[in-house]
């Protein structure tokens, strides 16, 4: 209809009209131009606020998993202590009860379950440019470059484990008897490895002491830098928190 006036106009040479007919077609196409871009907008500014919900309740999970983890940990190095600490006692007050429960505790090595699926996606798609809070993002790789660390270092504890601590444990100790104690649904119908009453032989001795000082210095260690992801998820969380009521 439009492209028929113009046409008509042009052969009558009618010029006023032909100029606001021009000036129609411009200006309809800048607001339809303006108005996609205002939908564009809308929606990248919708994904990014989904994608920033979604960091929110993966922080708020490591939170959880992060002081779950570190708990857990300050058991195992207490434990650890207490084996150190054994050879200090008569003999007469000492249990297998006691000291298994010690070992099998010392014995935990645990990957903490992190959650970075939403970062994953910022990253994948780009999106991560879109956030306006500059000092988040860098915080967010941060922290990611920090976990990556860790589980390095996490699977260092489980090899010094496989090669160390379990070796010796097997070859000295009743290794059923900590897993009873570890795993009770698993193991209650397993045989005893060596006489229960056996570790009494193994304490004070330089490598019994060795290996389980070993697993107290990584347990240190991995508190540490549990610690260290736990203090920068918190303000990681309080960032995210502040963004949200931004957008």
């Amino acid at each position: 209809m439009l492209l028929r006036r113009v046409s008509e106009n042009l052969k009558s040479q009618n010029w006023p009209a032909v100029g606001l007919d021009f000036l129609v077609v411009v200006i309809g196409i800048f607001l339809a131009f303006q108005l996609e871009r205002w939908y564009s907008d809308q929606r990248l500014r919708s994904s990014v606020e989904e994608r920033l919900i979604a960091l929110s309740e993966d922080f708020e999970s490591n939170h959880d998993v992060l002081v779950r983890s570190i708990d857990m940990r300050k058991v195992a190095l207490e434990a650890a202590f207490t084996l150190l600490e054994l050879d200090q006692l008569e003999v007469s007050e000492l249990d297998s009860d006691s000291f298994y429960r010690a070992l099998a505790e010392v014995s935990r090595t645990l990957r903490p379950r992190i959650r970075r699926g939403a970062y994953d996606v910022l990253i994948a798609t780009g999106e991560i440019e879109f956030i306006e809070d500059q000092s988040l993002k860098t915080e967010l790789a941060e922290y990611f470059v920090i976990l990556d660390e860790l589980l390095v270092f996490n699977e260092g504890v489980w090899t010094l484990d496989r090669i160390t601590f379990e070796p010796y444990v097997s070859r000295n100790l009743d290794h059923v008897a900590m897993l009873h104690k570890l795993h009770p649904d698993r193991f209650d119908k397993a045989m005893p490895t060596h006489d229960s009453r056996q570790f009494i032989e193994v304490l004070g001795t330089t490598e019994f002491e060795g290996v389980v000082a070993a697993k107290s210095h990584a347990t240190t260690d991995e508190i540490a830098r549990l610690q260290r992801l736990l203090d920068r998820n918190s303000k990681i969380r309080e960032r995210l928190e502040e963004s949200l009521h931004v957008q």
